[in-house]
């Protein structure tokens, strides 16, 4: 951990590093667990210790010392990974965070949407498996994406964000 000096909370645990461009700007890394649920509530600890030049002690509870900030849910991990594959009828999916709305037409193989979905919810985040017939029979590179109508969001109703590109996967089959 941090020494109390440096020490700001997200969602009530302590941030694990800290970097700075010369006391201006400070950037603090929490663990991913800190993350789940979609909100950032960011506050400082107790007994913090920080203060300016001066040694005037920093007023963590004043206006505009914590703030709220909401995050979309994210994909972790395609499995299989994305690459050669030898043979490619289904894809699991694990996100950030636990989602709702998850369909099995929300997952393009190739353009087609995935014939079926089964999930399962943990504490590290909600995993899915989607199973669809074999793209590209004659092999080839199959795109997956996501239906940009897809009703995926978090507890919050953060959206996911199914168009960036480390929600997307290419996969290379064999003729």
């Amino acid at each position: 951990p941090l020494p109390t000096l440096f020490r700001s909370l997200i969602n009530g645990i302590p941030a694990t590093a800290l970097r700075s461009n010369f006391g201006i700007e400070f950037i603090f890394t929490v663990p991913r667990s800190a993350l789940v649920g979609g909100t950032a509530h960011v506050t400082w600890a107790a007994g913090h210790g920080i203060t300016n030049a001066a040694g005037d002690l920093f007023n963590s509870t004043a206006p505009g010392t914590t703030a709220d900030y909401t995050f979309p849910p994210s994909i972790i991990s395609f499995t299989p990974t994305p690459g050669p594959v030898d043979n490619l009828t289904q894809i699991t999916i694990r996100f950030s965070e636990p989602v709702s709305g998850v369909e099995a037409s929300d997952l393009l193989i190739g353009s087609v949407p995935a014939t079926a979905v089964s999930g399962a919810s943990n504490v590290f985040g909600d995993i899915y498996t989607f199973t669809f017939p074999r793209p590209a029979p004659n092999g080839g590179v199959v795109h997956v994406t996501w239906s940009p109508l897809n009703g995926i969001a978090n507890a919050a109703g953060t959206p996911f964000s199914s168009g960036i590109s480390s929600s997307t996967a290419t996969y290379t089959l064999p003729d």
